[in-house]
């Protein structure tokens, strides 16, 4: 599976690269990695599953792409928890920053824009599906947090526990744009 993202002895260089990368550059070259993990699973598990007639499919939580092949070829699913792969909380600091672990205010505020900033090198792995599920006219893939509505829907389970993390969110998202789009408008000298 994914043979032509990972063709023979790009899974070990990409793994030694990663190894020294840290902080954001980890951060998003991970995400870039899951992003071509999850074209090849969206290319190559269709025809597969097909072809060896499976009845149902056990998925990784990393092995984000799957659930959309699922949905396609209408073929339940699981999802296979070994280890929480991040925690996602306004108490916590996101994994990629070593910041140290503080509750009072303004510091669960930092700790969800941090979060936010990370969550954003998921958007190759979120891009793959979109396509995937446009060029075979699926549904909209849907983000619930804290519960499954509806299954095959589920593309992150995050525990948030902030009533204030969608216009944290909203705030958020809007500084980083000023801050992304300034950067790239200045003149150098």
């Amino acid at each position: 599976m994914a043979a032509v993202e990972f063709p023979d002895g790009e899974w070990e260089r990409t793994t030694a690269r990663i190894e020294e990368l840290t902080g954001l550059k980890a951060n998003r070259f991970t995400g870039l990695w899951l992003g071509r993990l999850a074209r090849g699973i969206l290319c190559d598990l269709p025809e597969i599953a097909t072809r060896e007639k499976f009845d149902g499919l056990v998925m990784d939580q990393t092995c984000m792409g799957a659930e959309s092949v699922c949905v396609a070829l209408h073929l339940p699913m699981a999802v296979a928890c070994c280890a929480l792969t991040l925690h996602a909380g306004s108490r916590v600091p996101p994994f990629i920053f070593s910041w140290r672990c503080r509750t009072s205010l303004p510091f669960p505020v930092r700790n969800m824009l941090g979060l936010l900033l990370s969550f954003s090198a998921g958007w190759p792995v979120a891009l793959e599906a979109m396509r995937f599920r446009l060029r075979r006219r699926l549904s909209r893939m849907s983000i619930y947090y804290n519960r499954v509505v509806r299954k095959h829907q589920c593309f992150a389970n995050v525990e948030l526990g902030s009533p204030y993390y969608w216009p944290l969110a909203f705030v958020a998202l809007t500084v980083v744009g000023v801050v992304i789009l300034r950067r790239e408008s200045e003149t150098k000298l």
